[in-house]
């Protein structure tokens, strides 16, 4: 078997694999998410297996983001992220509430209903909501998995300002505590019921995480052999995962059923995770090279995602299926494989021929020469 060396330590190219698998996994969760309440048994025990696992490669992904960080002038760093992260977000939390009353309208022939759903997820995106949770007397929604961009602008912004200003012990200690007061806020936030806009907390839990993988590329620590202690912590970091695999667990819902344990156990084993991800990457092969291509898509996958995620017609499926969940399950899930493909396909096309300004530029040339 074929087998390539390691990629170029500033690459992020690396790390393809392991976002591209960790992707699927997320969308094929989500799918078991919408039949919540409808799964047991076996499906049941599947749907929990992939949450837990998708849970784990969550802290995989901010760790595989600390990789790219630098440390920059504080301006440098915003531009940065609002070019990469806070602009999709935006277009994508003007498209979605838009697509949502359309699909309402298709379904159901009731406008006022939709627009109302609609403004429901706008308001959560306008306040950067997750979970949803009621405003004065108002539900406002989630912002469903674009929560992963906001926390990462957050915890990213949060990290280059610690490493502008500390070093040594004391940035270590500032990245834990920020760990820390994350999960502290979101355990009160738990117990008064208060909403936490702009996914604060889950961004100060995911610092410690971020600077996991800063830490891996500035000692090429993934290139490195692990020690028989580190697998060991890592084994029994995914015990005390597995052994609450049906009890919520998550960053994003900022639920932890052993406290700052189950923090702690997230961010070994996404590391160990992200580790075998990266080794396993150097066998050529063809469905690496695949999830290698999906990988390398990951943001616009997830913003594509996110755009069909709160689409009533899931549920117009699952009552269409009549009781058939095994129908209904592909059904949705190959729906939504179909509408991410064609729409990043149409996204690759764009891009290659200069973007829309260009292809519009283009058209408006030819028209202009047929006219004369």
């Amino acid at each position: 078997m074929k087998r390539r060396e390691l990629r170029p330590v500033c690459s992020l190219g690396m790390f393809d694999f392991a976002k591209g698998f960790l992707i699927t996994l997320v969308i094929i969760g989500h799918t078991f998410g919408v039949f919540e309440g409808y799964l047991d048994g076996e499906m049941g025990f599947v749907s929990a297996f992939l949450m837990g696992t998708g849970t784990i490669g969550m802290f995989s992904f901010f760790i595989a983001a600390g990789y790219g960080i630098r440390k920059q002038p504080a301006k440098k760093c915003f531009q940065l992220l609002k070019k990469t992260l806070l602009l999709p977000y935006i277009y994508t939390g003007l498209l979605t509430p838009v697509l949502l009353a359309t699909v309402y309208y298709a379904l159901y022939h009731y406008f006022p209903y939709g627009a109302t759903e609609s403004l429901h997820l706008l308001s959560g995106f306008a306040l950067g909501q997750f979970p949803m949770a009621p405003y004065f007397g108002w539900l406002v929604y989630s912002v469903g998995p674009m929560w992963f961009f906001l926390a990462t602008i957050g915890g990213w912004y949060l990290l280059n300002f610690l490493l502008n200003r500390l070093q040594g012990k004391w940035l270590t200690a500032a990245v834990c505590a920020s760990g820390a007061i994350g999960y502290i806020i979101s355990f009160i936030g738990k117990q008064t019921l208060i909403p936490i806009p702009y996914c604060i907390t889950q961004a100060l839990v995911a610092v410690p995480a971020l600077y996991l993988g800063y830490i891996a590329k500035k000692y090429k620590l993934l290139e490195k052999k692990l020690t028989w202690w580190m697998w060991l912590t890592g084994a029994v970091s995914a015990a005390i995962i597995l052994a609450k695999i049906r009890e919520p667990f998550g960053m994003a819902t900022q639920e932890y059923p052993l406290g700052p344990l189950s923090l702690v156990a997230g961010y070994v084993t996404g590391y160990l995770l992200l580790y075998l991800f990266v080794h396993i990457n150097r066998i050529n092969i063809f469905p690496i090279n695949v999830f290698e291509a999906i990988g390398h898509n990951t943001m616009y996958i997830l913003c594509l995602h996110t755009v069909e995620y709160f689409s009533p017609l899931w549920y117009y499926v699952i009552k269409r299926c009549e009781g058939r969940l095994k129908l209904a399950f592909l059904l949705i899930l190959g729906i939504r494989i179909v509408f991410i493909t064609l729409l990043l396909c149409l996204n690759n096309l764009v891009i290659r021929y200069g973007g829309v300004k260009e292809i519009f530029g283009r058209l408006k040339q030819k028209f202009s020469n047929t006219t004369v």
